[in-house]
């Protein structure tokens, strides 16, 4: 198995090598930034109240909520296969992510199903936070008291309900954090090694209970980078926009140049996304094959001439 470091380097090269994996991320965000203001104007003009509208309101957001999963979930198998084409051969191209798209989107529907099913399981930790809420006793007066800050019913209130509510929140936040670490690699699984679903998710237990520090350490340092490189594009896009909105207010003569700032900030924090978000699911998938022995193309050093005997 390769050292991290170079997992994340030679993902890197496979990556900036084969730009057209960032072609099928641009056009998945363009799209569904459209769909997004189509289906956000749609949604005022059937909130009047009637009948009729609130079933098409409900209809068109279930639409909406479910065109942006699944979509989100074929672009996901597309990706994971142009990547594993990248890591094991050193060469993708444009046809491979609806190869894989096409045939992996289902699988990938089932296994999101079954691990929402699984986290879902964090309602048992309320179970006991609302027993307690419904027999604490509490009425509408004790409430008023409590926001007045008479501490008199203060404290029974923290006791009672607040810390058995802290207690379920932290619960909640351990295991989210647990399950998301235990099948992380699910959807790799399922596409890079076709497995059917509950394989998908025997593999990647049986991987973190393999080497589980090693894929923590790996989890941590994606988690560090893509949230260290958004972090610092966002900061510097509101700076930016703080800048441009200052343009705007100038005059009429300034107007033009700030909305081009703001244009320009826009897509280059657009292009930002795309690349932390395809680069990581090129390193995920590399992580993934060389834990388990898959063959990984490596671009050989040039010959230094130099140094070539003649």
């Amino acid at each position: 198995m390769e050292h991290i470091i170079d997992t994340f380097s030679n993902g890197c090269k496979n990556l900036f090598k084969n730009p057209v994996m960032f072609l099928p991320f641009s056009i998945y965000l363009a799209i569904t930034t459209v769909f997004s203001i189509v289906c956000n104007g749609i949604f005022p003009m059937l909130m009047d109240g009637t009948d009729v509208n609130q079933t098409l309101l409900t209809v068109v957001s279930i639409a909406y909520y479910l065109v942006l999963i699944i979509s989100g979930l074929y672009v996901t198998a597309g990706t994971i296969g142009m990547s594993k084409e990248a890591v094991s051969t050193g060469k993708t191209k444009f046809g491979d992510f609806f190869t894989y798209a096409n045939k992996y989107v289902i699988r990938l529907t089932l296994v999101t199903i079954v691990l929402s099913i699984i986290q879902s399981l964090i309602v048992l930790f309320w179970i006991p936070v609302i027993y307690l809420c419904i027999n604490s006793g509490y009425t509408m007066e004790s409430f008023l008291d409590l926001l007045v800050m008479n501490f008199d019913a203060l404290i029974p209130f923290l006791t009672t309900l607040i810390l058995p509510s802290l207690f379920g929140l932290f619960m909640t936040l351990i295991y989210l954090v647990i399950t998301s670490v235990l099948f992380y690699f699910v959807s790799y699984a399922a596409v890079a090694d076709n497995m059917s679903v509950i394989e998908s998710f025997k593999k990647s237990y049986a991987m973190v209970r393999q080497k589980f520090w090693k894929v923590i350490w790996f989890a941590f340092l994606i988690y560090i980078i893509t949230s260290g490189i958004v972090f610092f594009a966002m900061l510097a896009f509101y700076f930016v926009a703080l800048i441009s909105v200052m343009f705007m207010l100038g005059g009429t003569a300034l107007l033009v140049l700030g909305l081009l700032i703001l244009i320009i900030a826009t897509l280059v924090l657009l292009i930002v996304t795309v690349i932390v978000s395809v680069a990581t699911y090129v390193w995920t998938t590399r992580f993934y094959m060389s834990f388990n022995d898959h063959e990984l193309y490596v671009e050989e050093a040039k010959e230094n001439l130099l140094e070539t005997d003649f």
